[in-house]
């Protein structure tokens, strides 16, 4: 059975006990919080009791902890800056640890803004090669592919190059229609590399209005083909998170969590079980 999560991007204005309520409330399995400055229900200075707390909640409800987004440090052609990616990762994952988290979601950079793709792919690998060496834990770090950064096949290449059993992606297939990626190469290689799928639907630039962009909207409203990405990356037998990625908290015209978070489950068990 499919284990149905959300991201407290969908819940900005609520606290993290109010969101881990919130999936009690609406019949999900997981929260996925976010470790931010810019309302996150933690961040990277976050004590050890502050992250004791929330586990308590979830424990108290019955609610996993489905993930971390993270917001980290990435590499670049800034002095210093891939140590501190790899600085910024490893502090992610004893947050995740303390909280109980299988995993931490990375951001892997403007790949796209470095000279050679390959090059910044190789950076990365070593970064993430050396956080594996230093971290014990067993949580996984998963690269979501997002526009701006990574592609998903560029995630794929990352995941070859690091070659560890605790890498792998989050797959996101609204970003990968909003890069215009070749959808069935995707699918060929979802079930392989997607550890955990962040759903979400939109709809593109100019519609209904001209001067609108890229923009969510309720799952089964849009464009993005949802069950066949569910299919791809595995359908029931998919045994990862999936996550309702509904994104108020940068645009906040999207409708409320009351609304939200009931319809997703019910689109879900309506069109893709």
């Amino acid at each position: 059975m499919a284990k149905l999560s959300f991201t407290t991007m969908g819940t900005p204005e609520m606290s993290g006990p109010e969101a881990i309520a919130a999936a009690r409330k609406y019949g999900y399995d997981g929260v996925d919080l976010r470790v931010s400055d810019h309302k996150g229900e933690l961040t990277p200075t976050s004590t050890g009791e502050e992250i004791a707390a929330l586990r308590r909640v979830f424990d108290a409800e019955g609610i996993a902890p489905a993930g971390l987004l993270c917001y980290n440090d990435v590499g670049s052609d800034e002095a210093g800056s891939w140590e501190k990616m790899e600085t910024s990762i490893l502090r992610h994952l004893e947050i995740g640890a303390a909280l109980g988290s299988p995993s931490i979601r990375i951001f892997g950079g403007r790949i796209h803004e470095y000279d050679s793709p390959e090059a910044f792919i190789a950076r990365s690998a070593e970064v993430l090669t050396r956080v594996f060496e230093k971290d014990a834990s067993s949580l996984k770090v998963l690269l979501q592919n997002h526009r701006g950064s990574y592609t998903f096949m560029q995630g794929v290449a990352l995941a070859k190059a690091v070659g560890h059993p605790r890498f792998g992606l989050v797959f996101s297939p609204d970003h990968c229609i909003m890069m215009d990626e070749d959808i069935n190469e995707v699918f060929a290689a979802a079930p392989e590399y997607s550890l955990q799928m962040y759903l979400a639907d939109v709809m593109p630039p100019g519609e209904p209005n001209a001067e609108r962009p890229w923009h969510g909207v309720l799952p089964g409203k849009g464009i993005v083909p949802l069950k066949d990405a569910y299919n791809a990356a595995g359908g029931d037998a998919f045994d990862g998170w999936i996550s309702f990625k509904w994104e108020k908290i940068w645009q906040d015209d999207l409708e409320e969590p009351d609304v939200a978070l009931p319809h997703f489950i019910d689109f879900f068990r309506r069109e893709m079980c």
